[in-house]
C-alpha cells in the first residue's frame, strides 16, 4: 500500500511538472490560433481574423484531397519587434511543425521602434522541405514585390494581400485550382477593405492542453502497469496531443526581402 501511495505522489508531482513544461518560451511555441503569432502586436483584429480564416481554410480543404502526400499545407505568420538576428527562424519553424507533409511556408516579419513608431525592417520566408518546389525564392520575391510592397497599400492591407496570393499560388501549384476558385472560396483584399476597421472576435482553432482526465488516465496506467508504464508515457502524451502543426520541417531554405 505504501509503495502505491509513494508511486501516486510521484505521478502527481510528475503531472505538475509536465503542466509547467507547457509554459515554455512564447517565441518558440505557437499562439492559441497557431496561424498568427503577433509578437510585435501590430495586427488589427480584422487582420488576425482574415489571416487565420484563410490559412485554416487552406489546411482544412486540403485534407480531403485524393493524393495524401499533398495534404496539409499551412501558412503561418509571425511578427517580431527586434533584430532578425535574435531569432532562429528555422528552429521556430521546426518547433511549430508547420505543414503536414512538409508543406509549410512561414512568414517572419520584423520591426524596429524609432521614436515610438514601428518600422518594418525585413520579411523572411522560411519554406518547408516539400514546399520548395511550389514556392522557390524567385517566386516568393515576385509575390512580395507585387502584393506587399505597393504604394497604395499600408501594412495591414499588404499582409492580407500577400498571404491571399501566396495561398492562391499554393492552390494552383499543388491542386491546379485557378484564381477564380480561390476568389470564390477565400477572403480577399476587397473583402478586407470593407472590414478593416471593424472589430473581430478571435478566430477559434483547437489547441491541446493537459486536462484533468489526461492526468487521471496517466495515473491509472501507472497504477496498473507499475514502473514499466514509464516507457509508455511518451506514446501516451503523443496520442493526447492535438497541436495544430502538421509536423513539417525546414532545412533552412529561406528568402529575405
Amino acid at each position: 500500500m505504501k509503495k502505491k501511495l509513494l508511486l501516486l505522489i510521484l505521478i502527481i508531482k510528475s503531472s505538475f511538472l509536465l503542466l509547467a513544461c507547457q509554459k515554455s518560451s512564447p517565441l518558440t511555441k505557437p499562439s492559441k490560433s497557431f496561424y498568427v503569432n503577433d509578437h510585435a502586436d501590430v495586427f488589427l483584429s480584422s487582420t488576425k481574423y482574415y489571416l487565420n480564416y484563410n490559412s485554416d481554410t487552406l489546411y482544412q480543404e486540403s485534407l480531403s484531397y485524393s493524393d495524401q502526400s499533398l495534404r496539409g499545407p499551412q501558412l503561418v505568420t509571425y511578427t517580431y519587434l527586434g533584430s532578425e538576428n535574435d531569432l532562429d527562424t528555422t528552429a521556430i519553424f521546426n518547433s511549430f511543425g508547420v505543414g503536414k507533409n512538409d508543406l509549410g511556408p512561414m512568414l517572419f516579419i520584423f520591426f524596429e521602434e524609432v521614436d515610438e513608431e514601428l518600422f518594418l525592417t525585413a520579411i523572411i520566408t522560411e519554406i518547408g522541405i516539400k514546399m520548395r518546389n511550389c514556392l522557390p525564392a524567385s517566386l516568393v520575391s515576385t509575390l512580395i514585390n507585387d502584393y506587399f510592397y505597393q504604394d497604395d497599400l499600408y501594412f495591414q492591407e499588404g499582409i492580407v494581400s500577400l498571404t491571399y496570393h501566396l495561398i492562391a499560388t499554393i492552390r494552383e501549384k499543388l491542386y491546379q485550382l485557378d484564381d477564380d476558385d480561390t476568389f470564390e472560396n477565400y477572403l480577399n483584399l476587397a473583402d478586407f477593405l470593407n472590414d478593416e476597421f471593424q472589430y473581430f472576435k478571435p478566430y477559434e482553432t483547437k489547441k491541446f492542453s493537459l486536462k484533468a482526465w489526461h492526468i487521471a488516465v496517466i495515473v491509472l496506467v501507472i497504477l496498473l502497469l507499475g514502473n514499466s508504464s514509464f516507457f509508455l508515457l511518451p506514446a501516451l502524451f503523443s496520442s493526447f496531443s492535438s497541436t495544430k502543426g502538421g509536423g513539417g520541417k525546414s532545412l533552412g531554405y529561406k528568402f529575405r526581402k
